[in-house]
């Protein structure tokens, strides 16, 4: 059976753009633009013009950055901006099936997968349990047995007769109702637990090595302490943070 119509599934109908911009449009990220003494002030311009840079996130990408000997980091700029890569989060989330976008959310709290069995088991029973639907099914794989229980019962339906054969065996028109109001649902549910995705979110952030950071602005300089006498001495306006080795090199747990 398709996910969406599933009944013990927490799969929902679910589009993309809805993601974007209702859950993550107020979302900013942070990351650390590596640099160095003899090139900061072309990279401050560089990132006061960009419309966004790539920054890292993950302290074992810039340490290892940082240590390569093939690279002169003694300055790290932390940058702040919108998150450029938003569809990268919703496109992990969803799947296709059967033209229509949708998640599941297995891992999610358990309020959030009892509402999803919620609006299932109303919808099912609003749009799918219906007398011409049970009679289509019964024709199509010759039920022989009395349809009254079936008509009736509805609790009864689901148990014993919703499964992919019913499916199949309902309008077209009746199933295309079904998903469309499972899919204004589902946006009130993405609404509803919010935080739930923005963590969700936040978390993809963290364990990605870079993100791209759409129009930065420079919220702190830190440099290594060997270079801050230089700083002071030749950009003595400029705010710069002096940092000792090991704290340099785990900037973004800081």
């Amino acid at each position: 059976m398709l996910a969406i119509f599933d009944k013990d599934k927490s799969a929902l109908p679910l589009d993309k753009s809805h993601i974007t911009s209702s859950v993550l449009n107020v979302n900013f990220v942070e990351g650390y633009y590596l640099s160095n003494y003899e090139t900061i002030f072309q990279d401050l311009t560089t990132i006061a013009k960009a419309d966004y840079v790539t920054a890292y996130t993950n302290s074992d990408v810039i340490y290892d950055f940082i240590n390569n000997k093939d690279n002169i980091v003694d300055v790290i700029i932390k940058v702040e901006g919108r998150n450029e890569n938003d569809n990268i989060f919703a496109d992990r989330i969803l799947k296709f099936e059967d033209s229509v976008n949708f998640s599941t959310f297995d891992t999610y709290s358990e309020n959030f997968r009892d509402n999803i069995k919620t609006f299932k088991y109303d919808l099912i029973k609003k749009h799918l349990w219906k007398p011409s639907n049970i009679n289509n099914w019964a024709t199509k794989n010759d039920v022989k047995i009395s349809l009254q229980k079936i008509l009736t019962d509805y609790d009864y339906f689901l148990a014993n007769v919703y499964d992919d054969l019913y499916l199949n065996a309902c309008s077209e028109e009746d199933k295309k109702s079904y998903v469309v109001d499972l899919s204004n649902c589902s946006k009130n549910l993405v609404v509803k637990y919010k935080s739930e995705f923005v963590q969700r979110y936040n978390n993809s952030i963290m364990v990605a090595d870079e993100v791209l950071v759409k129009n930065p602005i420079v919220r702190k300089i830190y440099c290594l302490s060997n270079v801050y006498q230089k700083f002071q001495k030749n950009y003595p306006k400029l705010q710069v943070i002096p940092l000792t080795k090991r704290n340099f090199e785990m900037i973004a747990l800081i």
